[in-house]
């Protein structure tokens, strides 16, 4: 029996929150001019800025409960674009405590402009592919404002002065944004695997696609990058992550796009998130003959010590590939038995040696991991 789909409604919910955002910029004008701060002309160009931003969320609203895929949608992400534009010229002068900021934003915007662009006008259909693969990314941008301006709030407590983090009213603008375009690439709905009782099917295909070193970073260049990005790299580690760890065959592959947006805007999910990934190295560690138990440390660490869980999973994950030259033994790695013997006889012995050496020169195995797999293929 064909069961009947039911198409979500991206437009709806992201037309609902770009009419709250309009309220509560309606509401702040209001206020504004009640309190009679409107009184030089900086302050009147700030709320001439408002009312931009105000208008671009009113012509998005409409559209996206219209279902307009026209020239009014990019109007509207156009006047959100020329908004934020105006806040980075007009808060210059606050040095870089704003502009860092104001920069995310504005790359968000135009970045949700030229989804709307390739999607609803014959300019650039050829960067469609992109588009689709990126299109959480301008939402992902806007959010990032509160992790750089609560790093900035931070850093300007300490030596003296103010600084505000608008939290709601970004998370806010970073959710319309993100069911905007959601609706946009996906207007009947984000595509969903199909999954049968046997976990070696084809939906693993694309797992099995990813590089076995894909999942390979240096750890001290991971340790900087989680130190001084302000959370960015963490979050692209996290889809790195999910991406490589489908490769455990026994878990339904995770779609890295919702999970790094899961952890993006849900609070705590993170935490579990981290959990249910380092069980899933844990398996993969033990498939290649690797000790490892890292699930309950890391998760009563993600609790408390966010930073560290994802220092020891990459070292775990490093440490797997470099055994690479033990996986063939499986769990109980001895591979001088007459069965290993065995598998090298069958192998092409010239073709395994130059994936090694591939590995070696690509910093993924270590020059002693490379003479030893050399020693084991050849006899010596």
């Amino acid at each position: 029996m064909e069961e009947t789909k039911k198409t979500p409604q991206y437009n709806l919910i992201g037309a609902i929150l770009f009419s709250i955002a309009a309220l509560f910029g309606i509401i702040s004008i209001i206020s504004r001019l009640a309190h009679g701060y409107v009184t030089n002309g900086f302050a009147v160009l700030y709320t001439i800025q408002s009312a931009i931003y105000i208008g671009g969320c009113i012509v998005l609203a409409v559209s996206l409960f219209q279902k307009r895929g026209d020239i009014l949608t990019l109007i509207g992400f156009a006047l959100l674009t020329a908004a934020s534009l105006l806040a980075l010229c007009f808060d210059l002068k606050y040095g870089i405590r704003s502009l860092l900021p104001d920069l995310l934003d504005l790359a968000g915007y135009l970045g949700a402009l030229a989804i709307a662009l390739t999607f609803f006008t014959a300019y650039i259909p050829q960067y469609r592919d992109k588009a689709i693969k990126l299109w959480f990314v301008p939402s992902a941008l806007i959010a990032g404002q509160v992790i750089i301006g609560f790093f900035i709030w931070i850093v300007v407590t300490i030596i003296g002065g103010g600084y505000h983090v608008g939290f709601w009213q970004t998370m806010l603008s970073a959710a319309s944004i993100l069911f905007a375009c959601m609706w946009i690439v996906y207007p009947e709905g984000m595509p969903h695997k199909q999954y049968t009782e046997s976990p070696n099917n084809a939906d693993y295909t694309a797992a099995a696609a990813v590089p076995e070193d894909r999942g390979y970073f240096e750890l001290a260049a991971h340790v900087l990058l989680l130190l001084f990005t302000c959370g960015i790299w963490y979050y692209i580690w996290i889809y790195r992550m999910t991406e490589y760890l489908n490769r455990i065959e026994d878990e339904p592959p995770r779609n890295p796009v919702t999970k790094l947006l899961l952890c993006l805007f849900v609070p705590f999910y993170t935490i579990y998130w981290v959990y249910k990934s380092a069980q899933r190295i844990d398996k993969l560690a033990a498939l290649k003959g690797v000790q490892s138990d890292l699930s309950t440390l890391c998760l009563i660490l993600a609790i408390f010590i966010s930073i560290l869980p994802p220092i020891l999973m990459q070292d775990k994950i490093n440490s797997i590939i470099r055994s690479g030259v033990n996986t063939d033994a499986g769990p109980q790695g001895d591979t001088h038995t007459a069965d290993s013997y065995q598998m090298q006889t069958n192998v092409d012995i010239p073709e395994e040696l130059k994936k090694y050496k591939e590995l070696l020169d690509n910093n993924v195995i270590t020059q002693e991991d490379y003479d030893a797999k050399k020693k084991q293929l050849l006899n010596l």
